[in-house]
């Protein structure tokens, strides 16, 4: 199941200013790490290890809260292996590697 990547021009017309303002800072501080897609509301945002995926709600109730959220969410990448918010398939691809 592959999800369509949103370009980062599309992401600043479709989400709020505020949470496109937190994706761009999380862009540039780690560029080519990640990557967003569209699924539920508006997207996910994913890591190339795909250990990470933020949901990004294209309508939230207080932007900039939810902008606040999101990169405080990111700032915890790359995960431990052993924390139990890093997603089954990723712990044993890992260790079988």
């Amino acid at each position: 199941m592959s999800s369509k990547v949103i370009t980062w021009s599309d992401a600043r017309r479709e989400l709020p200013k505020e949470v496109y303002k937190a994706l761009e800072e999380i862009r540039k501080a780690a560029p080519g790490t990640w990557e967003l897609r569209r699924s539920g509301h508006k997207a996910v945002l994913v890591c190339d290890q795909e250990c990470c995926r933020i949901q990004v709600n294209g309508t939230p109730r207080v932007p900039h809260r939810h902008a606040r959220d999101i990169a405080r969410r990111a700032a915890l990448h790359p995960l431990e292996e052993d924390d139990p918010r890093r997603p089954l398939g990723s712990q044993t691809q890992q260790k079988r590697g």
